[in-house]
């Protein structure tokens, strides 16, 4: 979620994903068996600074969240489900 375009890298069990000027809010769901290590990041690239924010829920329980505010600012969460 934010203010404006992102590039997002996010990590699951099927590897690292990364994608470039993405129109926020976006919204990613994934499924899998067992425990997994989980990740995203999301920079802002809105040059007139705003935010960039990322959150990681499963199961409809929240386990990471993040906000960065400024042009080029990161917001990263990770989490384990």
């Amino acid at each position: 979620n934010g203010s404006g375009p992102a590039d997002l890298t996010f990590e699951t069990p099927s590897g690292i994903t990364q994608q470039t000027g993405v129109r926020l809010p976006w919204t990613d769901t994934e499924q899998f068996a067992g425990r997994a290590f989980v990740s995203i990041s999301a920079q802002n690239m809105d040059g007139a600074g705003g935010d960039a924010r990322c959150s990681i829920t499963v199961s409809g329980a929240q386990i990471a969240h993040n906000i960065a505010t400024g042009a080029a600012a990161i917001a990263e969460c990770s989490g384990e489900t």
